[in-house]
């Protein structure tokens, strides 16, 4: 099911649930955290709804956009140079050694 999944998937989801952990575990641990005062709110407020919900999530969603803008040009690369590959005359055995060489990049 997650076999062919991009790595920056893993990476955001990580990030989001890293932070959740993080803050559960420090909840427990930290008598009164969630309710301490700062900036004369809720801590809790701060790093759930404006940090949690908020910035990390439009973090993850730029760099889900960024990076697969990226991995599309380079998919574009690979299948132009084997287009390019394929209207050449080249032998089979070269052939294939390139299409070999193109998924290992």
């Amino acid at each position: 099911m997650f076999k062919g999944m991009p790595k920056i998937f893993w990476i955001g989801m990580g990030i989001l649930y890293g932070w959740s952990f993080l803050f559960m575990i420090l909840e427990m641990h930290i008598p009164g955290l969630p309710l301490m005062k700062f900036m004369g709110i809720p801590a809790c407020y701060i790093y759930n709804c404006l940090i949690g919900l908020w910035l990390i999530n439009i973090l993850v969603a730029y760099l889900f956009f960024v990076f697969e803008e990226k991995r599309e040009k380079k998919l574009e690369a690979k299948k132009k140079a084997r287009e390019s590959l394929a209207s050449d005359d080249l032998s089979d055995d070269v052939r294939a050694g390139f299409n070999k060489l193109l998924d290992i990049i």
